[in-house]
């Protein structure tokens, strides 16, 4: 069974001219963690799969001026005698990747690993322990949970071609979701390519990270590969999805309700029906939303015609008890966009306050950052600068964990705002950096939006 989707707002890229490949940035971001290390201790963990992705991942660091050597990890030393004899410096650019855990049971090395995490966190010393397999990411997990949890940094690599698996067990993904943990999930989401997704939400991560392209193509189920010929395609693509006469399924639904654009009236009325279980995806795509009341306040809140009078209400509603987190965070929200419209700063700074604390307890990684964005450029106009340089510091953690360019960018174009009033020709480079990459991932508008402001400074 589908899950519903928990984010009102889901950028799509298109597929832009001269793509950039979604495994050299992911490698570009990895590579810069490191060389930022200095003496510092770097553990990591490497979700690598896909036909060629390891020996580019190795090309793409050497390339970057990080050595690699690849040490094995088996069941008499399960840690590696190469990263206990390591003696490195200020200057250390050797990165150990360990590997072995794909051919066999691993739970036994990983438990030896777990009660060494001292030696693998030692300093001026890089480890990358590298999972290439669903299995080997539900041992890990299991068996070595605090080590699990220790990684510095998560990176995921992917190439077209990575073997269909059997699924993590449920409960264990249940875990993930609600510790907001994106690199394990979209690992699991493609390499689980014959299964129906398990959210709109789980798909629409895979196309900011950059690695949506690789299933073009690809043998994926249907719901899959009708999501996919979408985002390649467009609105445009779906003008026959109403003759296949079978039910849409609720992710399918979500999608086309989103990303489809105007949709023939009886496909709309298909939609709806296959989202009835999904009404934040009806709003998101404007279907009526009459039997859910949290709904229909945030859809009448966020209409551009929303009267401050009309807005007691739904404050009293978000305020109060026995609303979901991620609910509670979106109508907030929607009522700081309509106090803003209203021209009431105060207003609009208490409800995006709100709003964030509700999205921190939702763990919902995306919402957050939007949240966060909203509030730096909030308070970057209110000179409240140590508010939005920490509301700042957070969306770069989050911008990591959420394994996008696109959020890497956003996290640019809102350092920039905070740059330029102060020193604007020190926020041109960020905002070049960031329309470089929205534009390099398919996102237009975005980059666009940072051109302009590049160009304001200069």
């Amino acid at each position: 069974m589908s899950l519903p989707t928990r984010l009102l707002h889901s950028a799509w890229s298109a597929p832009p001219a001269a793509p950039r490949r979604g495994i050299d940035h992911h490698v570009e971001q990895w590579a810069a963690w490191l060389r930022r290390a200095g003496a510092e201790p770097r553990l990591c963990l490497v979700l690598c799969a896909g036909k060629g992705a390891r020996s580019r991942m190795a090309e793409g660091l050497s390339a970057l001026g990080v050595r690699v050597q690849g040490v094995t990890s088996t069941m008499e030393r399960p840690l590696p005698r190469e990263i206990l004899d390591h003696q490195g410096d200020h200057f250390n650019d050797l990165l150990f990747l360990i590997d072995g855990f794909a051919e066999h049971d691993p739970a036994r090395q990983f438990e030896v690993l777990e009660g060494q995490r001292r030696a693998l966190k030692r300093t001026a010393t890089w480890v990358g322990v590298m999972v290439e397999n669903l299995r080997a990411l539900e041992r890990l997990a299991t068996f070595a949970p605090q080590l699990f949890r220790e990684f510095g940094r998560r990176i995921v690599v992917l190439a077209a071609g990575a073997s269909d698996e059997p699924s993590p067990n449920p409960q264990l993904l249940e875990a993930w979701r609600a510790d907001g943990r994106v690199a394990e999930l979209l690992f699991v989401d493609a390499l689980t390519p014959s299964q129906p997704p398990a959210s709109y939400d789980d798909f629409s991560r895979l196309v900011r990270s950059g690695y949506v392209g690789n299933f073009v193509g690809q043998p994926i189920h249907p719901d899959r590969a009708r999501m996919v010929a979408l985002w390649a395609s467009g609105p445009g693509g779906v003008a026959d999805a109403a003759a296949h006469g079978a039910p849409l399924s609720p992710v399918w639904a979500a999608a086309l309700a989103r990303h489809g654009g105007p949709l023939p009236a009886p496909l709309a009325a298909a939609v709806a029906d296959a989202l009835a279980g999904d009404p934040l995806s009806r709003v998101a795509g404007g279907l009526p939303v009459a039997d859910h009341a949290d709904a229909q306040r945030l859809a009448a809140v966020a209409a551009p015609d929303a009267p401050p009078s009309s807005l007691a209400e739904p404050v009293a509603r978000a305020c109060g008890a026995g609303v979901p987190d991620d609910w509670a965070a979106h109508l907030w929200m929607a009522l700081g966009s309509a106090h803003a419209a209203a021209g009431d700063l105060d207003a609009t700074l208490l409800a995006v306050r709100a709003a964030r604390a509700r999205a921190e307890a939702a763990a919902v990684p995306e919402l957050l950052f939007e949240v966060l964005d909203t509030q730096v450029r909030l308070l970057t106009f209110t000179h409240d600068r140590t508010g939005a340089q920490v509301a700042l510091a957070k969306m770069a953690e989050l911008a990591l964990t959420l394994q996008s360019p696109y959020h890497q960018a956003g996290h640019l174009a809102a350092r920039a705002a905070f740059t330029e009033p102060l020193d604007p020709r020190r926020a041109v480079g960020d905002y070049q950096a960031a329309a470089a990459l929205f534009s390099g991932f398919g996102w237009a508008d975005e980059a666009a939006a940072a051109q302009a402001g590049a160009a304001r400074c200069l």
